[in-house]
């Protein structure tokens, strides 16, 4: 059974594509990471997703539990990781793949 979940369409043929990596962690480090990558998505004029993967396969949730939001004693929200690729062009015509 593979871990990739959903393609989304047809993967691009890539010409010395970048490839970006952001790892999620605890507090700062996650922070600065999330923000380097909106900075760069951004520097690509937005990025199509090409495909997600079935996290219960990739992550060990027992070690890694998921982030919730507690307001006034009540859960407000709860974000599960997900794994997921993306593919964008900036001005010059460099490829990533985030």
């Amino acid at each position: 059974m593979s871990a990739l979940h959903s393609l989304r369409g047809e993967l691009p043929e890539l010409q010395d594509a970048v490839l970006v990596l952001h790892f999620s962690g605890w507090i700062d480090a996650s922070g600065a990471a999330a923000a380097a990558m909106a900075a760069v998505d951004r520097g690509l004029g937005g990025t199509r997703l090409l495909a997600t993967f079935d996290s219960d396969r990739l992550i060990d949730f027992r070690a890694r539990r998921p982030v919730m939001e507690i307001r006034d004693g009540v859960n407000t929200s709860l974000t599960w990781d997900e794994i997921e690729l993306g593919h964008g062009t900036d001005q010059a015509g460099r490829e990533a793949v985030l």
